[in-house]
């Protein structure tokens, strides 16, 4: 995989292929997660996207690092086998709407992802006929790039092959909290340790708009997304209408290590606990002076942060970096009572953090 992503034999014709994009896809993204964790932000609860729920199920003790690798390059190889002539398209309606035009024609409805963003699959064929009865309708759609039409009944020839490969697999009650992709709702232990659960989420509709629903009900409104560019916390945000934090780990086209570190200083600022010593483990910086001289006037401290819609139990008030400066517009027990509460929560350990 390493060669894939950074040797000679890395091209984007080769990671795109199917077979090595979605074992590629779980590398980065578990990897991710230790990288969090050696940071010591851990989540309350995990979702998950298609392929990203077997991440979000490794994370949560369903099955082994190595399990989990193991099927997903074998969920994409078999995907890569089917017949080509399925595709995918990306809908920017309801799915209310969606389902009434589509439901006379041979296509699934793959993924609903937030309110007015569903993708469709299914035969090219067919994904055209429908495609004009959108634009008759004045309904944008766009064809996606894959190589594949995924969760749709086309990926029905190898539910059979994969079933008998996931039964060979170890599968153990959850120990975090894990939202389905199937339902939308906390998976039970029942459900996911069962081979046929996994057969159905390779088939069936991908619903995350009610996973994030389903957490916003939770109370939770600060998300960290683990991936390599920022894809589901945009989708996050139409699910919510804007509320919530959303934080993705890696933006395509950004240097990885500043979008980290701006990472780890909004979750800071929003009162999630950080181990600095894991932040700065592997850092060969130095210390320095601050400038001591009175025209050299520079402002070191950061800049309050906006209070969320947070559980009264859970809530974290604005936190100044200094009460006594002029002009914060907080008053100086609030912020003693933030800081107390921030501090309190460390000490409990409680998180309020979701991995998406």
């Amino acid at each position: 995989m390493m060669n894939l992503l950074y040797g000679a034999e890395s091209s984007p014709d080769i990671v795109n292929q199917t077979a090595h994009t979605q074992p590629l896809l779980f590398a980065i993204e578990y990897a991710l997660f230790e990288l969090w964790r050696s940071y010591g932000v851990k989540p309350a609860e995990v979702i998950g996207h298609s392929i990203g729920e077997y991440v979000a199920a490794c994370v949560a003790g369903v099955f082994s690092l190595e399990d989990g690798l193991k099927l997903a390059a074998i969920r994409g190889k078999l995907l890569q086998s089917l017949p080509k002539g399925g595709v995918m398209a990306a809908v920017f309606d309801n799915v209310q709407n969606i389902s009434e035009i589509i439901q006379n024609q041979n296509i699934s409805i793959a993924a609903v992802n937030s309110p007015k963003n569903v993708v469709i699959s299914g035969h090219e064929s067919d994904i055209r006929e429908v495609q004009a009865i959108f634009s008759s309708r004045k309904i944008h759609h766009t064809l996606l790039q894959v190589s594949h039409a995924f969760h749709s009944h086309l990926t029905e020839p190898i539910l059979e092959q994969f079933h008998k490969v996931i039964s060979g697999v170890r599968l153990s009650e959850p120990v975090l909290p894990l939202i389905s992709n199937l339902s939308g709702k906390q998976v039970q232990a029942s459900e996911i340790t069962k081979p046929e659960y996994w057969c159905r989420h390779l088939r069936q509709t991908v619903r995350f708009y009610d996973g994030v629903q389903t957490l916003a009900n939770h109370g939770y409104e600060i998300f960290l997304e683990i991936g390599p560019h920022a894809v589901l916390s945009g989708l996050g945000k139409q699910c919510l209408e804007g509320k919530g934090i959303w934080l993705p780990s890696l933006i395509r086209g950004e240097d990885d290590s500043r979008q980290l570190f701006k990472a780890i200083a909004q979750l800071y600022e929003y009162g999630i606990p950080i181990d600095w010593q894991g932040v700065y483990a592997s850092s060969r910086g130095k210390k320095i002076m601050l400038p001591s001289y009175p025209f050299q006037r520079k402002r070191y401290w950061k800049n309050p942060v906006r209070e969320t819609n947070l559980k009264d139990n859970e809530a974290i008030m604005q936190k100044i970096s200094n009460p006594l400066l002029r002009g914060v517009g907080v008053c100086r027990k609030n912020n003693i009572i933030a800081e107390l509460q921030r501090i309190i929560e460390v000490f409990r350990g409680s998180s309020r953090l979701i991995f998406i």
